[in-house]
């Protein structure tokens, strides 16, 4: 909105509430809440616009419009009583729209319990991967919700496989062979072209990730470094508590011929002992080992220290591989190295962790 400069009101349909296969998808609403077309041409569109131009400040009366919150309550009791997927999709439906960051969490529930009641309408299972994703990017503290976000997508598209905006929502976190497109390339547009006039861009409440700003590719092209092993002697004292949570989320292609794999990696220091990034010393680093018949055989990332000295901010590290052969599961084991201390002025450490990602086929 603020690079193209759009100064009306915006409406947002996250849930997809008008249940649309497909976009753009265009509503020509007058002034009296008639819908006048569905999807019209140029022509159609400038001639409701002339239609319903007025001297006075349609943003008020726009504003002034939208509808008060529904009795959530009502809505629940209604739920507990008749145990409907009905009863309780529109609960949880009303809880998203209306019942804020702190309901979230009860919203997921009642969408669960929704979809056991349906468990093959695929709406319900879109809708809770809706939920669990705002969910995962309110707290950001660990890939839990996020991982169940791609299943309920998933379990979605293959209720109906021809769903667009389904597929496309798991495409936008997945391989960079399954993409029809850069989902948030623009994003680095705006904010220059928005600098560049003077302007400060507005912060995004969540940062796009590297999935989202990847450009589609034929073939598995990202950019890993593969470098020498850090620790292949296996040297460095291991993180036992651990300090650190490692989690992945597995975001596999919307075709299953399109054997690949986006790899999420979460790093998230444990703040139950205090424990904070040292950033005065080596960045963070993963360094990985995929089984046979997957490629890169190896993958070596690092993540580079925030100029603050400390922090306890989760960090995120993505990457792809591709199966070459036709093995029906493997794993890949990897292990972090990282430096942290404990307490505000406790000891700082130079520690490494195990971790194994069970993957199965995409």
């Amino acid at each position: 909105m603020q690079w193209h400069q759009m100064d009306w009101l915006i409406l947002v349909d996250s849930l997809n509430l008008l249940k649309v296969a497909a976009v753009p998808y265009t509503v020509l609403i007058d002034e009296k809440g008639i819908v006048r077309s569905i999807n019209p041409s140029q022509e159609e569109f400038e001639a409701f616009v002339d239609s319903v131009s007025s001297p006075h400040d349609e943003r008020d009366d726009a504003i002034n419009a939208l509808p008060g919150s529904p009795g959530l309550e009502k809505l629940k009791l209604r739920a507990s009583m008749r145990q409907t997927a009905e009863a309780w999709g529109a609960y949880a439906d009303s809880l998203f729209l209306w019942g804020g960051d702190l309901r979230l969490d009860e919203c997921i529930h009642a969408y669960q319990m929704a979809s056991s009641n349906a468990p093959d309408d695929g709406w319900l299972h879109f809708r809770m991967g809706v939920a669990h994703r705002s969910f995962f990017d309110l707290n950001q503290s660990n890939s839990k919700d996020f991982t169940k976000a791609i299943k309920s997508w998933q379990t979605a598209l293959e209720l109906d496989p021809n769903q667009y905006i389904w597929r496309r929502r798991i495409q936008q976190y997945g391989p960079r062979l399954d993409k029809p497109y850069s989902f948030y390339d623009w994003v680095n547009q705006a904010r220059k072209e928005i600098t560049a006039r003077g302007e400060k861009p507005f912060p995004l409440r969540v940062e796009p990730g590297g999935a989202e700003f990847a450009y589609p590719a034929e073939k598995n092209t990202d950019s890993i470094k593969k470098l020498s092993e850090p620790d292949p002697g296996g040297r460095v004292f291991r993180d036992i508590l651990p300090a650190i949570q490692i989690e992945s989320t597995i975001v596999s292609a919307t075709d299953a011929s399109k054997k690949a794999l986006r790899i999420h990696l979460r790093l998230q220091p444990n703040v139950a002992h205090a424990f904070h990034w040292n950033n005065e010393a080596e960045p963070l680093t993963v360094w990985l080992k995929s089984s046979k018949g997957w490629g890169p055989e190896r993958v070596f990332l690092q993540f580079p220290n925030p100029p603050l000295v400390t922090d306890q901010s989760p960090r995120s590290l993505e990457f792809e591989i591709v199966q070459h052969t036709g093995e029906n599961s493997h794993e890949l084991k990897g292990y972090a190295l990282y430096n942290i201390c404990e307490e505000i002025n406790g000891t700082c450490l130079y520690r490494r962790q195990d971790f194994t990602i069970q993957l199965t086929q995409p």
